[in-house]
């Protein structure tokens, strides 16, 4: 039977039924759906038991897990079996034997009342202004590659559901992602002034959609190695006969390098510094998520070496190895289950988005404009109704420009480019800001 879907794959593609119209009204319906639970959580957040709080942070934390982690991780994979382990292996590390580091900087955050990374290292070095305005640029350049490699992901997701004779405008679908990202990021992210920088709303969103994406990735992995093939043995045997395990034999030599600038990467990200750090209420709760995050992540990354042979076997060179998730389905007959590989995609990219452009616009408020406004003394001049209103503005306006240059990065990034390789590029970026972070959490001086 999987020589025959293998064979057949040409003809489904060629298949005069199209599924674009139906996609589409899934995408808006859920998008819609997306807009309901973040506004119910604006209203009503209050409300909600201390218990349930603890289970959406521990969710909200899953934003890591991008489009990288839910379709270049199974790319990665195609190409060096091991090679996407770092992605996995770094947070559960940071999570259980690095979890006093953890608590430390989630206890002297609370504390300082520090409201993104580059607020908490300035404040660790003498409340230095320049460092914070450096270190946002720094996050600023840095999430241009990630935002690209999202805003990729989709286009490359929407565009398998899409005839041949018809084919999908990916400059037109970025670019109408992008507004609709930045609607959300501001609705939901910049509707009033808090001093914690928390937002109920956008974390509920964040923690409904890291449910859906590994609902989705899970299923696509189950069906796909229990359903079509024995089971992971199985597997295995039939990708080593057909000798398509590329390194089959995992090098330590190869992984630290990567596994430590992940590591690096992971605590320094904006917008996983802001879920971990900025929306923990305290100590308690990040302790739920101690051992909840490293066994999400785990399962997470349980299917991506099963996809990624499941792909070399069943697809081989035919299609993007990034697209294998997606492809599977299809390649199956079985579009219900490539759509809800689709929606695991928007939900992957989508929640990175939203959270990375809301904590960069703090950051620019914060340590670009207001020590502006204060060394020339217009804070001073107003109340403090129109000094929040100037910075929502200032904000809703940085989160529009952020994802233009988001989009405009998409645009300028060369098409052959894998996602993981837009991923490591970003990964690089904020893993400079590591020894600063750690040093400043540690260091007396």
């Amino acid at each position: 039977g999987i020589t025959t879907v293998a064979d057949g794959y040409g003809d489904n593609k060629e298949n005069p039924m199209n599924l674009t119209l139906f996609v589409a009204v899934i995408a808006v319906c859920y998008v819609c759906l997306l807009f309901l639970l973040a506004w119910g959580a604006e209203r009503w957040f209050s409300g909600v038991t201390r218990r349930l709080q603890k289970w959406i942070y521990a969710l909200s934390l899953a934003v890591y897990c991008s489009s990288w982690s839910f379709l270049g991780t199974v790319g990665q994979s195609a190409n060096d079996f091991w090679s996407y382990l770092h992605i996995f292996i770094g947070p559960i590390i940071i999570f259980t034997l690095g979890f006093g580091m953890l608590r430390k900087m989630v206890v002297v955050s609370k504390a300082q009342n520090i409201t993104s990374v580059a607020d908490f290292i300035a404040a660790r070095y003498g409340k230095s202004q320049p460092l914070a305005v450096i270190i946002t640029l720094i996050a600023l350049f840095g999430i241009m590659p990630y935002i690209a490699l999202q805003l990729k992901a989709m286009v490359f997701s929407l565009s398998l559901f899409q005839s041949p004779d018809d084919p999908l405008d990916g400059a037109k679908v970025a670019l109408i992602i992008a507004v609709l990202l930045a609607i959300f990021a501001i609705l939901f992210g910049t509707r009033k002034l808090d001093a914690t920088e928390h937002n109920p709303g956008m974390m509920l969103a964040i923690a409904f959609e890291s449910l859906v994406k590994l609902a989705a990735f899970v299923l696509v992995g189950g069906i796909v190695v229990f359903g079509v093939f024995g089971g992971f043995g199985d597997l295995w045997n039939q990708a080593s006969a057909k000798g398509v395990i590329v390194n089959p034999n995992l090098r330590l030599e190869a992984l630290m390098p990567e596994l430590i600038v992940g590591m690096a990467a992971f605590l320094c990200m904006p917008r996983q510094f802001h879920v971990m750090v900025v929306e923990a209420e305290g100590e308690q709760t990040l302790s739920k998520a101690r051992w909840l995050f490293p066994l999400y992540i785990g399962l997470f990354g349980l299917f991506v070496g099963p996809l990624a042979l499941a792909g070399k076997v069943l697809l081989g060179d035919s299609v993007s190895a990034d697209t294998y998730v997606i492809n599977l389905p299809l390649a199956l007959d079985a579009p219900w289950l490539a759509i809800v590989a689709l929606l695991g995609t928007l939900s992957a990219a989508t929640g990175m988005v939203i959270v990375a452009v809301v904590t960069i616009s703090v950051m620019i408020s914060n340590e670009w404009l207001v020590p502006v406004l204060l060394r020339t003394g217009q804070i001073r001049r107003k109340n403090f109704s129109q000094f929040s209103q100037q910075l929502l503005y200032a904000r809703r306006l940085s989160i529009a420009l952020i994802l233009a240059f988001g989009y405009f990065s998409y645009l300028s990034f060369d098409s052959s480019d894998s996602l993981s390789n837009l991923g490591m590029l970003s990964f690089g970026a904020f893993a400079q800001l590591a020894p600063a972070l750690v040093g400043g959490l540690y260091w007396k001086h």
